[in-house]
């Protein structure tokens, strides 16, 4: 996992060559409700530091892209975050959506024969053209969190909203990579903000088998839940065949193991 945006303000998600003024500095700032620094994002509309991320993924390609042991290579969430200070133009955040189906497809390309995916959660309108470009290079749709019953990943589309996340895992199962993480907040309650109910381990599972119809679950290792997890996998459902129940069969945009 490559990350592009941190989640504490001690986290350093670029090099000291990238704060400089040719890339913008590098980073913005973001936080809740604009005013309570969170973290750091990429300021990916910057053209430099598109082309650096890019050299990066090539860099890495170099050495691990014929590694029978390297599965898969993605990027953090889409999530830019709210800005603080001066708020992110239309323009900026359009042209960084821009740049990241652009990395992706560097990705895609420097990695031929290894699954990349995306991270992909809001906001919901960039999907709309971000989802199709992935499918269209060969690439893999992700998602960071398993919320059960979390509004805006479940929207349906309407006019005046477009569709969240999880409404593109079942239209595209067999024809991209499928992939979801159950992060930490995602043991503890369906929702976010904590106002759903606290799932079973086998419910993220079904959820995300059998609703998303992924390829491939990450479980955040969690000292709470890690016994629990693997207690679940370790059952008959899940080790009557290599892939633990989950799809295995190779989606037809990934060439690689078409060919």
């Amino acid at each position: 996992m490559i990350a592009t945006k941190s989640f504490d303000i001690s986290d350093t998600v670029v090099p000291s060559y990238l704060k400089t003024p040719f890339y913008e500095g590098g980073v913005f700032l973001y936080g809740s409700n604009a005013t309570t620094p969170k973290g750091y994002n990429i300021k990916l509309w910057n053209s430099g530091v598109r082309f650096r991320l890019a050299r990066l993924v090539q860099a890495l390609a170099a050495s691990f892209n014929a590694n029978p042991n390297f599965e898969g290579i993605g990027f953090t969430e889409t999530a830019l975050g709210e800005a603080i200070g001066i708020p992110l133009t239309l323009t900026q955040m359009e042209n960084y959506f821009i740049n990241l189906a652009t990395v992706n497809k560097r990705t895609r390309e420097a990695f031929p024969s290894t699954m990349s995916f995306q991270f992909s959660n809001y906001p919901r309108w960039a999907l709309v053209s971000l989802i199709p470009s992935l499918l269209s290079m060969g690439g893999g749709l992700g998602c960071p969190d398993v919320f059960l019953d979390e509004k805006g990943l479940i929207t349906p589309p309407s006019d005046t909203a477009s569709a969240g996340v999880y409404l593109y895992y079942p239209q595209l199962t067999g024809q991209m990579p499928l992939v979801v993480q159950v992060e930490g907040g995602n043991y503890e309650n369906t929702r976010h903000d904590g106002t759903g109910i606290v799932p079973t381990i086998n419910d993220l599972l079904t959820f995300a088998r059998d609703q998303l119809q992924v390829n491939y679950i990450f479980w955040t290792r969690i000292p709470l839940y890690s016994e629990k997890v693997l207690n679940e996998l370790n059952l008959p459902p899940q080790t009557a065949n290599p892939e633990g129940g989950l799809k295995s069969g190779c989606p037809t945009n990934f060439k690689s193991c078409i060919n």
